[in-house]
């Protein structure tokens, strides 16, 4: 499946999701992407395309009110393809960011579940691939997953 692909999907779904939320609370959100030619990669396009969709509404959330910047970029290696999703939100400190992954953990108040960044990391995995988070405070925040180039096996685990 193209990674790029699914990036522009997840874009279309998101773009449709502030015409109802940010847009119409007049929060300016710029989206900038810069996709490179990556090799197909092999995986399940569901999922893939959930983690894109978690990461982009992740990014939205860590913005100020008055909106921001989020950028995502596609690139190859030698053994991966590598997706970025960067935002120039708040930033976390280190000891939130070394707990994001963790189930059901949240900065953002009850009424959220904090599953997003657990729940890309298990696809990730379970796609043999890695995720890393780069923040801090006042700088915003990327979110980077490489999947492998080599084929996908369902139920193979790292």
């Amino acid at each position: 499946m193209s990674l790029n692909t699914l990036v522009r999907q997840a874009v279309e779904t998101i773009r449709l999701h502030w015409k109802g939320g940010a847009d119409a609370r007049g929060v300016g959100i710029r989206l900038v992407t810069e996709l490179d030619r990556v090799p197909d990669v092999a995986g399940e396009p569901t999922a893939l395309l959930e983690v894109l969709s978690a990461l982009l509404l992740n990014a939205e959330d860590a913005l100020p009110a008055g909106g921001g910047m989020i950028a995502i970029t596609t690139w190859v290696s030698e053994r991966w393809a590598h997706c970025a999703i960067a935002d120039s939100g708040m930033g976390m400190s280190e000891d939130v960011r070394a707990r994001a992954i963790e189930p059901f953990f949240t900065t953002k108040g009850s009424g959220r579940k904090g599953l997003g960044l657990s729940f890309a990391y298990g696809i990730i995995r379970r796609h043999r691939g890695e995720i890393e988070i780069a923040t801090a405070e006042g700088r915003g925040t990327t979110v980077t997953f490489r999947l492998p180039r080599e084929p996908y096996r369902q139920g193979a685990h790292a």
